[in-house]
């Protein structure tokens, strides 16, 4: 060990130490790709923050041509393995590439005796490829007004006020051009903030796009929709999403859509209520609203001759009471009406709990589908074939870009009459020119196979290319019987001549990294199936 020093150590300890934060990070990110599909991972960004740091400790003793030497042979590689992975996914990203030569640069960094500044460069690129979620998401809902008025801000406080001078002009030198701008700046930062502004900010409403497109499909179901249960699911699944400044007061809204389903709520309507059954409902909870709807229909019905079908009626019966207009009846210790109005209120819980596990459960069916498809347009690239992704789900969010991406952007003509059902296939293999269908697949996670099984016959018998394909039903381990039992019907006599072939999740989940690697043609997808 002579020559090497304890800060050489120390150096060479940090190079290694940021190689492998980052690459836990990038290793993490990619992690749903399959073995020999990544650019760089954990080990590899360790060795490269390893070689950056003992490049630095070269480059003290035999100058800074060891330094230039090694980084152009590491920029070299991760050129290579970019323009490998590039080709094999069809996607074009810089990120894996430029974090690697930024970890060469901070072992060298480490390596030099700059261990603080390493260590904070390597924590600032581990947050900047963590966030890329979030800074996307915030560009995407930067407008162009507020991006004028952020460049305005900057072009004001940090070109124009550094260059004015910091002295007084005029009589009794009373106008300083630094100090004035000051003010100038000022003004413009609270204008970008948005604090001069009259209205009423409530961030979940006005700046949030996807709270703002649920409002509007609460509006919309609304509208079209007829019936009690309708209107009460479109209220559950807004609740679902908690939305600051979407509370109950909504129902003020829909009343105008629905004057004989839904019921006014404001806070004397409230308190008339409660003075009125006995119950105890609250302000700001949609729970607490439907559990007084339920009474209040009640109520209604039971005096239906003295009031109307509008709710309107009975909702100004219950502002009066609570604005003191009227006195409600006394009502001391009547156990049977606040019995009734906790009734309303868990049987209220209770249905709202119901419903959202069942939108759990749709969610994460949707999740699965889309994982299952992203294999198989992995697979159907890796293996040299060109892939169709179902029409309606192309724009799903799959890993870092969209599930069509890299994906045909439109089938061939020669599919004449079948065109307008295969489009909705799941996934679609064709051969290198698109003159034939090889595969194609239908994902069928817990539901009805029955529209999988028309496309398919679609594309069998009503193209020409379409003769020959190898079609899989892809479904969980466990869902072989079930879909087996759904082909035998009568209505399904003619699926036999097609050999529809069963693949489960899990054959695919174990054995797509070595198909994509090792594979040829469609021979490997074939012996991990299974006749039906």
């Amino acid at each position: 060990m002579s020559g090497v020093s304890l800060s050489d150590l120390l150096g060479v300890g940090i190079a290694l130490a940021a190689g492998l934060l980052i690459g836990l990070e990038r290793g993490w990110h990619q992690r749903d790709l399959p073995d020999g599909h990544r650019v760089a991972g954990l080990r590899t960004f360790a060795l490269i923050g390893l070689l950056g740091g003992l490049s630095g400790l070269l480059a003290q003793r035999w100058g800074a041509i060891v330094l230039v030497a090694v980084l152009a042979v590491v920029a070299l590689l991760i050129l290579a393995g970019y323009i490998v992975t590039a080709r094999m996914h069809s996607v074009m990203g810089l990120t894996t590439a430029m974090a690697a030569i930024t970890t060469f640069l901070v072992g060298v960094l480490a390596a030099g005796g700059s261990t603080l500044l390493a260590s904070a460069v390597a924590v600032v690129t581990v947050a900047l490829l963590q966030l890329k979620r979030p800074m996307h998401s915030g560009i995407g809902k930067l407008t162009e007004g507020e991006l004028t008025s952020g460049i305005q801000l900057l072009l004001i406080s940090v070109v124009i006020l550094p260059v004015l001078p910091d002295r007084g002009f005029g009589p009794f030198e009373a106008l300083n051009p630094y100090k004035l701008w000051w003010a100038v700046v000022l003004l413009a930062l609270l204008s970008f903030l948005g604090f001069g502004k009259p209205k009423l900010r409530i961030p979940d409403i006005y700046e949030n796009e996807d709270n703002q497109r649920a409002f509007g499909r609460l509006l919309h179901a609304c509208d079209c929709c007829d019936t009690a249960e309708a209107v009460i699911d479109a209220i559950r699944q807004l609740d679902a999403r908690q939305i600051k400044g979407l509370g109950p007061a909504v129902a003020n809204l829909l009343y105008f859509i629905h004057p004989t389903l839904v019921v006014p709520f404001n806070t004397a309507i409230v308190r008339g209520y409660n003075a009125l059954t006995g119950g105890n409902v609250k302000l700001g909870r949609w729970d607490h609203y439907l559990s007084m709807r339920e009474g209040v229909m009640r109520l209604n019905a039971e005096h239906r001759s003295r009031l109307s079908n509008d709710l309107g009626a009975v909702a100004g019966l219950l502002f009066d009471i609570g604005s003191g207009r009227y006195e409600a009846p006394p009502r001391e210790n009547d156990p049977l009406a606040a019995q009734a109005w906790q009734g309303d209120l868990a049987r209220v819980r209770e249905e709202t709990a119901a419903q959202h596990r069942q939108w759990t459960l749709e969610r994460e069916s949707d999740t699965t589908h889309t994982e299952i498809q992203g294999w198989l347009r992995d697979l159907g690239l890796s293996l040299g074939f060109q892939v169709w992704i179902a029409a309606n789900d192309r724009s799903r969010e799959y890993l870092d870009g969209r599930l069509g991406d890299g994906c045909l952007e439109g089938l061939p003509a020669g599919l004449d009459g079948a065109a307008e059902s295969v489009r909705l296939i799941d996934v679609v293999w064709l051969d290198t020119v698109g003159e034939r269908v090889v595969a194609a697949f239908e994902v069928e996670h817990s539901t009805s196979i029955y529209s999988g099984i028309v496309r398919m016959l679609d594309l069998a018998l009503g193209s020409a290319l379409g003769a020959g394909t190898a079609m899989f039903l892809v479904a969980p381990d466990d869902r072989r019987d079930q879909v087996a039992q759904q082909l035998r019907r009568p209505a399904f006599s003619r699926v036999s001549e097609l050999g529809i072939r069963y693949l489960p999740y899990g054959e695919l989940r174990l054995h797509r990294a070595a198909i994509g690697r090792f594979g040829t043609g469609l021979k490997p997808i074939l012996e991990v199936s299974q006749a039906l």
